[in-house]
């Protein structure tokens, strides 16, 4: 015990035991054993020593015991064994004995594709599919043993070669036609005016159909 500061005199019994009282107030008010209890600690109206604990400090009491206070969307999680993170099942991280591990966890394989027209395809899961569809005069091919994509243009077969137009003969004088050789040859121009009408039909079928322009 420390030295006593001054010495203790009384008349009597009562007044010894006022005096005594009122050293050990000074002596151990707000202490443990003598010493000071600061402002972690503090006694209570009940005479019972207890921790002042930070609302935001990670800790708590429960049942008399002091314990880690986790949240329930954080990432962590107590048990007999003590703190230890918490892994979300299929989130693609393990934990063990060596430590912290990724296993391949899932990712989208694609996010946003910003097209310059309509609206942005956005993956909204890691299983979602990026469909690509064939436009106006294209084909798309894929190919699951090379993992290649191809685009191309769609070809039609090659049209047969414009047949040459019959000449018309001219007569005698260098402004003049002959008029016999001109009806000779009317009913060969029109057959092959007509032949050509019958490409160009032919032509523009095709270009229809490799959707390059409209049908009419």
């Amino acid at each position: 015990m420390a030295d006593l500061p001054f010495l203790i005199q009384a008349a009597n019994v009562q007044e010894l035991v006022r005096k005594v009282q009122h050293l050990m107030d000074d002596l151990y008010h707000d202490r443990i054993a003598g010493a000071e209890i600061g402002d972690v600690f503090s006694v209570g109206s009940d005479n019972i020593l207890t921790i002042a604990l930070a609302a935001a400090g990670g800790l708590e009491k429960s049942s008399g015991e002091l314990q880690i206070k986790v949240s329930p969307t954080g990432g962590l999680q107590t048990g007999s064994s003590g703190a230890a993170i918490k892994c979300k099942t299929g989130g693609g991280v393990t934990v063990d004995a060596g430590g912290l591990s990724a296993s391949g966890a899932a990712v989208d394989n694609f996010k946003t594709i910003n097209c310059p027209s309509g609206t942005n395809p956005v993956a909204a899961a890691a299983a979602d599919t990026l469909n690509l569809a064939a436009g106006n005069g294209i084909t798309v091919t894929g190919d699951s043993g090379t993992k290649t994509v191809t685009f191309a243009v769609k070809q039609q077969t090659h049209l047969a070669d414009a047949v040459a137009v019959s000449g018309v003969t001219a007569g005698a004088g260098a402004d003049s036609i002959d008029r016999g050789a001109l009806n000779t040859s009317l009913g060969t121009l029109v057959t092959e005016i007509n032949a050509i009408k019958t490409v160009l039909n032919n032509l523009i079928a095709k270009l229809e159909s490799a959707e390059i322009i409209a049908s009419s």
